[in-house]
């Protein structure tokens, strides 16, 4: 019996072996075509990765890769059905969804506080998975001719978000306020020293000598405010 079953192991037509491979590619591909499918303003945007695959999956019965149906648009690791064309599931996936995007890179490290100028940045069509944050686009900066200053210092090659930089501030700390102060029917400019820095619109906290007091002022303009209340 054991020479009859070895035999038989020795002379039976060998079984097609599956292409991981090839699995690996249909996945990528029906996966790459759902999220177009779905979002496609972004298809440019998503490029899929497959990192894993359940076991026994074969290649033609792969139809329909499942989604989460509710939620932003998928974003780094994601675990996904695989589905059969009868709406079967077929096994699972674990993909990686990249984003890309054009973005703004800087050239050049800049240090906190200093302008970056326009030499010191460059556009760029790059990955922006896992950056925290919005990116800042190029079209953020064909909108305006203003000057922008690193919140904090920036290394060559860096992505820049739009946290990490900021247009010039209306008063800096330390710098001249002159405050319209304006309550029933006194009205009166008082000259004052911001205790903090800000754009116009932000609300700051400053000091007038002539009254020895602390108010908060809203910034209307450049060492420009109005008074809010007295601390």
């Amino acid at each position: 019996m054991r020479i009859l079953f070895l035999a038989l192991l020795v002379f039976a037509p060998a079984l097609p072996a599956i292409d991981s491979g090839e699995v690996t590619t249909r996945v990528q591909t029906v996966a790459e075509h759902a999220l177009h499918k779905r979002y496609p303003d972004l298809e440019t945007h998503l490029k899929v990765r497959v990192l894993r695959l359940s076991d026994g999956l074969k290649k033609g019965e792969i139809v329909k890769v499942a989604f989460p149906s509710k939620g932003a648009v998928p974003r780094a690791h994601t675990q996904v059905a695989l589905l059969t064309n009868r709406g079967e599931k077929a096994g699972w996936a674990l993909l990686y969804v990249a984003h890309y995007d054009s973005v703004v890179v800087t050239r050049d490290k800049v240090l906190r506080g200093e302008e970056v100028k326009a030499e010191a940045m460059q556009t760029a069509w790059t990955e922006v998975t896992n950056i925290h944050g919005a990116p800042l686009r190029p079209t953020a900066l064909s909108t305006t001719d203003a000057p922008l200053y690193a919140v904090r210092s920036l290394q060559g090659g860096r992505v820049l978000r739009q946290s990490d930089v900021r247009q010039a501030f209306a008063v800096e700390t330390g710098g001249a306020v002159s405050m319209r102060y304006r309550r029933g029917r006194i009205a009166l400019d008082l000259a004052g020293k911001a205790r903090q820095s800000g754009h116009v619109g932000d609300v700051i906290r400053l000091y007038a000598p002539e009254t020895d007091s602390h108010y908060r002022a809203r910034l209307t303009g450049e060492g420009t405010a109005v008074w809010i209340e007295t601390l």
